[in-house]
């Protein structure tokens, strides 16, 4: 599968996983990917980005709007994307200032991935 992602400024997709590697790049604009357990990536249009199989990641417009466009390859009838759970109150404990912060993100957005999903072009 191929799709695209368009994000106004300050728009940002709730952490997911995919069932599948994704390779992608920014076409337009500059876009933060946050990846569990790595540090932020802010990307350029142009730059291209790597997430395997199962990581949790989001992406975000910050500053402008973006379009970011990524491929899959996924087995038949499997989802593109699956929301992260609700945090529990240890695991929040448990994760970083930064983590902390981005939950109630999560809990906004969950519904912000099957949107982008929808607008997916298969090829």
């Amino acid at each position: 599968m191929i799709g695209a992602a368009t994000l106004p400024k300050e728009a940002t997709i709730g952490f997911h996983t995919h069932p599948a590697d994704e390779a992608g790049y920014v076409v337009r604009g500059t876009l933060t990917l946050k990846t569990r357990g790595q540090p932020d990536r802010i990307l350029h249009a142009g730059d291209s980005f790597f997430n395997p199989r199962g990581a949790i990641h989001s992406l975000q417009a910050p500053d402008s709007d973006g379009v970011a466009v990524s491929s899959w390859i996924i087995d038949k009838g499997a989802p593109l994307a699956t929301p992260v759970p609700y945090a529990t109150s240890a695991q929040l404990v448990a994760q970083t200032p930064d983590e902390r912060r981005d939950v109630p993100m999560i809990m906004r957005e969950r519904s912000e991935i099957a949107r982008v999903c929808s607008r997916t072009t298969v090829t």
